[in-house]
C-alpha cells in the first residue's frame, strides 16, 4: 500500500470494517502516515468504530489536520479528496 500511495495526492483509509485495533496496528498506522507525509500524500481516515478510536486516543493519536485528517463518514472524506 505504501508503494501505491506514493504517487497520489491523498489516500482514504476506511475503518468501517476495523472492529479491533491493537498496538501493532497503531504502530503500522503511524509508520504509514509518516511515509505518506514524507511523500507529501495526505491520509484521510474515515468512519472509525468505537474500539479503534479508543485505542488511538489512548495512544495519543492527534492528526495534524493537514497531512492526516479524520472524518466521521466515508462520504465526507471522499468529498474532501475530490476538492483537492
Amino acid at each position: 500500500m505504501v508503494h501505491l500511495s506514493a504517487e497520489q495526492d491523498g489516500v482514504v483509509l476506511y475503518f468501517d470494517g476495523v472492529s479491533i485495533l491493537d498496538s501493532g496496528g497503531v504502530a503500522a498506522l503511524y509508520k504509514y502516515i509518516a511515509k505518506c507525509k514524507h511523500d507529501n500524500t495526505r491520509v484521510l481516515l474515515a468512519d472509525f468504530q468505537f474500539q479503534p478510536l479508543k485505542t488511538l486516543a489512548k495512544a495519543g493519536f492527534k492528526p495534524d489536520g493537514v497531512h492526516c485528517v479524520t472524518y466521521s463518514t466515508l462520504a465526507d472524506a471522499l468529498d474532501d479528496i475530490v476538492k483537492t
